[in-house]
């Protein structure tokens, strides 16, 4: 992978300003936003075809918005294990501290620990998980970009044989995530804030670059594509 191309493709594209101060106005309405998420769909698709116009124009709001919405189904489906995890520990939580709060102080007391194993737990396990789904969604994403088909988001066998056999890959997309997070936090901050609207839009590119880059090598590596 090119971690220095997923970070400067943007700027190669003779209207990245307006492309981009529109996506990052687009960001801003509620509903209206599915639309630069399938911009950032539209980037993967491209990286994955090769071609050499990798920023779209902004064309067709409606087929970007419903790509977009596929993009946010998809993702909420591969969380729902975390929401799950999240909703047993508030639900053991509030058990065992209406236990504590109906009983004897030696039974509080061990009610009191209880509740403390438990959120230790539980959080390991949704940190686990968080990891786990932050390096299998982008090979979920890429399998969706590369057949037009949302159920092939949820090919499952297809996706863990990608992310397994190209563990590293897919690690250097987490990497890049987050580094575009932490330069767009700092980058928009500078700007006395506003400029998160925009650098937050770029992220999103960035990320949408590196998903088409990895899916590219970690298919070809297994003949998936």
């Amino acid at each position: 992978m090119d971690l220095g191309k997923a970070f400067s493709f943007t700027f190669e594209d003779p209207d990245w300003v307006k492309k981009v101060l529109l996506g990052g106005v687009i960001t801003l309405v509620p509903i209206l936003n599915f639309a630069a998420t399938g911009y950032s769909l539209e980037v993967t698709k491209r990286v994955l075809n090769n071609d050499p116009r990798s920023l779209p124009e902004w064309d067709d709001i409606g087929g970007k918005w419903v790509k977009g919405l596929f993009y946010t189904v998809i993702a909420f489906v591969y969380a729902l294990p975390l929401l799950l995890l999240a909703v047993l520990m508030l639900v053991g939580i509030m058990l065992l501290g209406g236990a504590a709060s109906s009983s004897s102080q030696n039974v509080s007391d061990a009610a009191g620990g209880a509740v403390a194993i438990l959120s230790v737990c539980f959080s390991c396990l949704m940190l686990i998980y968080g990891i786990l789904m932050a390096i299998v969604l982008p090979a979920a994403i890429g399998n969706y970009a590369a057949k037009d088909q949302l159920g092939a988001a949820f090919r499952f066998g297809d996706i863990m044989s990608l992310v397994q056999k190209n563990i590293g890959v897919y690690v250097m997309v987490l990497v890049i995530e987050v580094l575009a997070g932490l330069v767009a936090s700092i980058v928009g901050s500078v700007a006395c804030g506003v400029g998160l609207l925009f650098t937050s839009f770029w992220s999103l590119l960035v990320i949408g670059y590196a998903t088409g880059q990895a899916y590219r090598e970690a298919s070809a590596n297994i003949g998936l594509v």
